[in-house]
This record gives structure tokens, sequence and C-alpha cells, in this order.
């Protein structure tokens, strides 16, 4: 039932998006949102995404997101269980608060880039990352239970809000509407290279030289990125 059910339920929404969902808004009868002089097509898309030195940064940026947001998914159970000694049921049910808060963290860091940031994402994700990174060392720190959920719960949010604008808001601010896909799509593809690697790495990190090791792998990964975002932000205030 863990493979089954969570494919139903895939088909479910897949069905209800392919029967409600409109490709634009001239599909539900409304004015487009903006205006393309230029001829749309693959020429477009590799254009706004292999020959924008943004979407590199962004993708470069969300490979370190990948290192410590996947790091935390895959591993999280596992150190619980090892070094605090929690029950392998409870340290399963433990990790779920760390995408669960990140679903909250993706909502606010998308309100906050727009409120305070002018809607300016390498601020905010910048801000985001290096919190990530400092949260990791914490929660490595602690042995407490209660404290290293709440800073297992904060690393979430703070992760998951720089990936959600690297890679869901971003795209959009850069590709236009007509190359957004194919401008998230690179980004993401970058992602999928910290997310892979991660797994492996973080093992035999972990084998060879203990847990620190692994922490600080992740940790200085989120810096990594943060400094990618803090770069961006230093050139798009000159621009």
């Amino acid at each position: 039932m863990t493979f089954f059910l969570p494919s139903l339920l895939m088909l479910a929404f897949a069905t209800r998006w392919w029967w409600r969902a409109r490709n634009g808004p001239e599909d539900a009868g409304f004015p487009p949102v903006e205006e393309m002089a230029e001829r749309e097509g693959l020429a477009l898309s590799l254009r706004r995404s292999l020959g924008n030195p943004t979407a590199w940064g962004l993708g470069v940026c969300l490979m370190f997101t990948n290192v410590l947001r996947y790091g935390f998914l895959t591993w999280a159970p596992t150190y619980l269980f090892e070094v605090q000694g929690t029950a392998i049921d409870k340290a399963a049910y433990s990790s779920v608060i760390f995408p669960l808060a990140g679903a909250l963290g993706a909502l606010g860091a998308g309100w906050a880039s727009d409120r305070w940031f002018k809607s300016r994402r390498a601020p905010c994700a910048c801000l985001c990352l290096a919190a990530a990174g400092g949260l990791a060392y914490a929660y490595r720190l602690t042995d407490h239970w209660s404290l290293g959920l709440a800073l297992l719960a904060a690393t979430g949010a703070a992760v998951f809000g720089a990936h959600v604008l690297v890679v869901g808001a971003a795209p959009m601010d850069t590709g236009g509407r007509k190359a957004a896909s194919a401008v998230t799509g690179f980004i993401d593809a970058w992602g999928y290279v910290g997310a892979g690697a991660t797994g492996l790495v973080t093992g035999v990190l972990v084998d060879r030289w203990g847990w620190d090791a692994g922490f600080n792998f992740w940790a200085l990964s989120s810096f990594a990125g943060a400094l990618v975002m803090a770069l961006m932000w230093i050139r798009n205030r000159k621009d």
C-alpha cells in the first residue's frame, strides 16, 4: 500500500489536472499577461535557459540546496536511530516534521520575497540558505529530543523556502511565460545532481569519518548556495 496508495492519489490529481487546467489565460477567456515579440519555440527556450547566466547561477544554487535538503530527507531517520537512540518508528515520524515545516517555509519565503524584497528572489534565498546551514550545525550539536525537533523543523522551513524561490518563482521571473518550463527544467536538472551526490557522498563521509563529516558536507553546501545567491544579489543591484 506504500506504493499503491500514492500512485492512486497521483492518478486522481493528474486526471483533474488534465480536465481542468489551461495552458494560458487566453484558453480561459482572459487577455494575455505578457506580449512576446519573439517567436516561441526551441530557440527561445535554449536562449532563456542554456544561454542565460542567471539560469546557470540558479541551477548551481539549487544543486547545493538539494545537498542539504535531500541529506536531511534521506538521512534524518538513520541519524535519529543510530545517534540519538530513537526507536525506528518514532524516528520516522519525527523526520516528517522536516518537510511539513518546509511547506510553511515555502509559503513564507514566497510572501517575504514579494513583501520585503520587491519580488527579488536572490536576497531572500540567500538568507534562507545561510540560516539553513547554521541550523544544520546547531541540530548536530544538540542531543535534546524536543530542541532537536524544533531545529529540524526550522531547518526544513529555511531550506524549502530557498528551494521554492530558486526552482519555483525565479524561473518564471527569468524565463517569462513562454520559457518558464524550460528554465525550470534546466535548474531542476542541476538540483538532482546535488540530490544524487548527497546520497553517495554522505554515506561515504559518515562511514569513514562519522556524522560530523556528513553534517559539514550539508551545511557547507548550504553556505555555498547562499554565496551564489549573494553574488547574484550584488550583480542585480549593479544592473
